[in-house]
């Protein structure tokens, strides 16, 4: 409540470039590793960091006071030892998934044995009209606080693998955007996966 009363108008003018860059690809074959290296370029992309993705209703107001929280992170991620800080990209649909109540093929990760329920997620071609509207509202909604965030002209950069299945949907919302597939040996990706399982 207090964000939406100092940034709400700010958030609502803000106008999201129109060529945002999608990275895609399975989970486990680098989309990670890719993220990463494009968001140096903080002249071009603007990106949605950990903390952005873990506070997404208050960023804008409480980021100045995310040094008091860093205790709540591993230095690295459990499944491949990749550094993990409250600055580094992140997956922007953990955002949207808080964002939306869950209207979000990421909503698994906490209800795991209700995945079928969410698998129109994915595509949103199985989805209500209502849940559409509300994963699209939610994501625009983030987009446009990732703009007031980094300044209000840069191309925004997100990553979430879930993306690979809505390319469609997200050309339908910017028309303009680029996208980066990325790939890796198959036996390679589900080694990977069943380590990450683990």
């Amino acid at each position: 409540v207090f964000e939406w009363l100092v940034y709400g108008r700010a958030v609502s003018a803000a106008k999201i470039n129109p060529r945002p860059v999608f990275i895609l690809g399975h989970p486990r074959t680098g989309t990670t590793h890719i993220h990463n290296l494009l968001s140096r370029d903080d002249t071009q992309f603007g990106f949605a960091s950990t903390f952005m993705c873990g506070f997404p209703s208050s960023f804008l107001l409480v980021e100045p006071i995310k040094s008091m929280l860093s205790g709540i992170l591993d230095e690295t991620r459990p499944m491949d030892n990749m550094k993990l800080t409250f600055d580094l990209p992140q997956e922007d649909e953990l955002a949207t998934n808080v964002l939306s109540g869950g209207t979000s093929y990421y909503q698994p990760i906490t209800f795991m044995r209700q995945e079928k329920e969410y698998r129109d997620f994915v595509s949103f071609a199985g989805a209500t009209k209502g849940q559409l509207e509300r994963w699209t509202g939610s994501f625009k909604y983030f987009l446009r606080k990732l703009t007031v965030r980094h300044g209000g002209d840069k191309r925004l950069l997100l990553k979430s693998p879930v993306h690979t299945g809505r390319v469609k949907l997200l050309l339908q919302l910017f028309p303009e955007a680029q996208f980066i597939y990325i790939h890796r040996n198959p036996f390679e990706v589900f080694q990977s996966a069943v380590n990450m399982a683990d």
